[in-house]
Order: structure tokens, then sequence, then C-alpha cells
């Protein structure tokens, strides 16, 4: 009886905005996120700008971690014939630059976060002007995105408009 009633008082509450909705004849668009992600060149662009960017910086890390992984593997394999003083010069240098090389990788992942977040908020931008300009050419009320949206039909979808706005 309980769900009964909850069902009719939500029901009762929605029809007014469906039928106000039909009155005022909305125009509602939607757009997939996902899609746009996919497909923009702006996106493949910023890809490719990132990587040139940092790609030296990530193969000197990586020269780095292999070489300190050559003095571990010497250590490993020799530190029963060096000497205490040898072994312990070595293992002193190991550690510090593990430390060093630690340092240097938390720095570099903060710089490429901070491009990326700056490159897609760039992006976003540009995406947002794009909606809103589609929406004021071709008179939409709303524009939402397809994730947020439960069902929307195929008519409603502007992501293709949005995307050549954005070329």
């Amino acid at each position: 009886m309980k769900k009964t009633t909850l069902f009719f008082s939500i029901l009762f509450i929605l029809i007014p905005s469906f039928v106000f909705a039909a009155e005022t004849n909305l125009k509602i668009g939607v757009i997939d996120g996902e899609q746009i992600l996919r497909v923009a060149p702006q996106v493949a662009e910023i890809n490719k700008s990132l990587e040139k960017q940092f790609r030296p910086e990530h193969d000197k890390l990586v020269k780095d971690q292999q070489t300190v992984q050559a003095q571990i593997e010497k250590l490993n394999r020799d530190g029963a014939t060096m000497t205490e003083k040898e072994r312990s010069v070595l293992q002193d240098k190991i550690i510090a630059e593990r430390t060093r090389l630690r340092s240097k990788e938390e720095s570099f992942q903060q710089n490429l976060n901070k491009a990326q977040t700056d490159a897609m908020t760039k992006f976003t931008n540009q995406v947002k002007a794009a909606v809103e300009k589609l929406a004021t050419e071709q008179k939409y009320d709303f524009v939402f995105l397809k994730q947020a949206v439960i069902y929307s039909g195929s008519q409603a979808d502007v992501t293709d408009s949005v995307l050549k706005k954005l070329k």
C-alpha cells in the first residue's frame, strides 16, 4: 500500500513537469562526452604535444632506473667478493640514487599531471563554447551530457554537430 501511494505521489508530482515541457516546446539536446574525447582532433593534438614535451624526461628516468637496477645486480652478484668498504660505498650510492630518482619521478608526475589538467581544461572550455554556439544557433533550451541522462532518443543527440564546431 505504501509503495502504491508513493508511486502515485511521485507520478502526480512529475506529470505537471512533463505537461509544462510539452506545452512550452522545450528543445533539448544531448552530447556524448566520451565520443567527443575519442574523436575530437584537439585531444589527439593534446596527446601528441604532451608526448613530445615529456618523452625525453621519461626516457631519462627509465635510463636512470636501469642504471640503479644494474648497480643492485652488481651488488647482489659481487657483494660477497667485495671489501666491506667497497660494498658500503656501493650500497650508499644505490640508496642515494634511489632517493634522487624517487624525487625526480614525483616531480615528473606532478608536471605531467599539471600539463594534462591545463590542456584538458582548455579543451573543455572549447567544447563548452561549441555547445553554447550550437545551442544559440539552433535554439536549444538545454544540452545535457548523454552520460547524465537515463534515456534520450537519437534525434536529441547533437554530438556530431558539436564535433563539427570543434574542427
